[in-house]
């Protein structure tokens, strides 16, 4: 009976001490633009702003301000092109609000509320396969997902819009929005 106790008491700490992504995967859906102007504009280093759409996953469930930037300044784009492959690694935040854009599509306010969840992450994309993916972690959380710091990020998508007269090292047009899977694990 002892050996039980213990166990039914060991199993217990464990449940309480696991991390909140062992209550399963969050999956969201990610629509962003890089906006006009984001070099010059009152945001400067934001580079692509949107939603996250989360559903089926109860107090997370609704439409938050997606934001990303690159964190590895200093190459020519921003990144790294290798073998037509394009690398980088990048900030991202989700806001309890949603982005506005002006007219001309610039970011009319740089924080649209309070950032319920932030984390880096690093990815690998293709612009002749139309095709990126890119793994990261939370690095801080509140609000509705308050418990998930230290989760895994996963994203994978494809990029919607493109500038054909400026044109990436690899030969591809430069892309200006996309559209991608968001999951937090």
């Amino acid at each position: 009976m002892r050996r039980f106790v213990i166990s039914v008491v060991v199993i217990g700490l464990l449940t309480v001490a696991a991390p909140a992504s062992a209550q399963g995967p969050v999956e969201g859906s990610v629509a962003v633009v890089e906006p006009a102007g984001w070099d010059v504009g009152p945001c400067p280093g934001i580079g692509w702003v949107g939603t996250l759409d989360i559903s089926g996953h109860g107090d997370m469930d609704g439409t938050y301000g997606f934001q990303l930037y690159h964190t590895d300044f200093g190459t020519d784009t921003d990144s790294v092109m290798v073998d037509d492959w394009w690398r980088w690694s990048e900030y991202f935040a989700v806001h309890d609000a949603l982005f506005e854009l002006d007219e001309e599509g610039i970011v009319v306010d740089c924080e649209p509320g309070a950032v319920v969840l932030q984390g880096y992450d690093s990815g690998v994309g293709s612009l002749a396969l139309n095709e990126f993916w890119d793994t990261g972690y939370v690095a801080m959380a509140a609000g509705p997902f308050e418990g998930l710091e230290g989760a895994m990020t996963f994203q994978r998508g494809y990029f919607t819009e493109f500038i054909e007269d400026i044109t990436m090292p690899d030969g591809n047009a430069y892309p200006t929005a996309f559209e991608a899977s968001f999951r937090v694990e």
